[in-house]
């Protein structure tokens, strides 16, 4: 009984590590060889990806995943995050379907949340298509709070969460971007990023990177 258990809770880890196919929890500071850098200062501090910096014109402080470990026939995902705006800045959000950031030529769509502590604007999530603001909904939004981001991509159709609950329902119906990677994105702010992972049907769990708490209990298990 205890072997028949045994191989019951391996196999069960072995599905959920298919599942969670591309997972990052910024313990490893090697985790940032996997990304890109468009704008802004990055780096992993105390187990969390740090972005920051002065505002210097479009796109943006971005961070995208690199072509080391995207590919760009995983067109459809569910992905999922935790992030938090710091010292009472702007805002803080997901680029997907990303292929380029140019100041005059931005390809990607954008989910985020604003803080906006000037107080001219209120605060907010916003769901972007591309340079048309298509969802908004007035939520209270706080510094150096964790927040819950869900997002799911299929076709033409993007669902986005946030603390589990659904923001809005966006479509691009004229030009969609078919594909492109995921990453992070801000305005004039300061933010903090955890426990990404990126779910597909066509992400294969043996061809990207998995790096997470998932991962590392299911390398204890073997090792036993």
């Amino acid at each position: 009984m205890e072997r028949l258990l045994g191989i019951t809770l391996i196999l069960t880890l072995t599905s959920l590590l298919v599942a969670w196919s591309l997972s990052y929890d910024f313990e490893d500071k090697n985790q940032f060889d996997d990304w890109k850098v468009i704008q802004g200062t990055w780096s992993i501090i105390d187990g969390e990806l740090d972005g920051t910096g002065p505002q210097a014109g479009q796109p943006g402080v971005m961070i995208v995943l690199s072509n080391k470990v995207w590919d760009d026939n995983w067109k459809d995902y569910t992905v999922e995050f935790r992030a938090k705006i710091l010292e009472d800045t702007e805002d803080t959000g997901i680029v997907f379907r990303w292929q380029k950031a140019e100041p005059n030529d931005r390809r990607y769509y954008l989910y985020r949340i604003d803080n906006w502590p000037r107080g001219f604007k209120q605060k907010q999530a916003e769901g972007w298509i591309t340079d048309k603001m298509q969802g908004q909904k007035k939520i209270d939004i706080e510094s150096n709070i964790w927040y819950k981001f869900k997002l799911e991509v299929v076709g033409n159709e993007f669902n986005c969460y946030l603390d589990d609950e659904l923001m809005f329902e966006l479509k691009d119906e004229k030009k969609p971007y078919s594909k492109g990677r995921v990453g992070f994105r801000m305005w004039n702010s300061h933010a903090r990023y955890d426990d990404l992972s990126i779910v597909g049907p066509d992400i294969p769990g043996s061809a990207v990177s998995s790096y997470g708490k998932l991962a590392a209990t299911w390398g204890q298990i073997k090792t036993q």
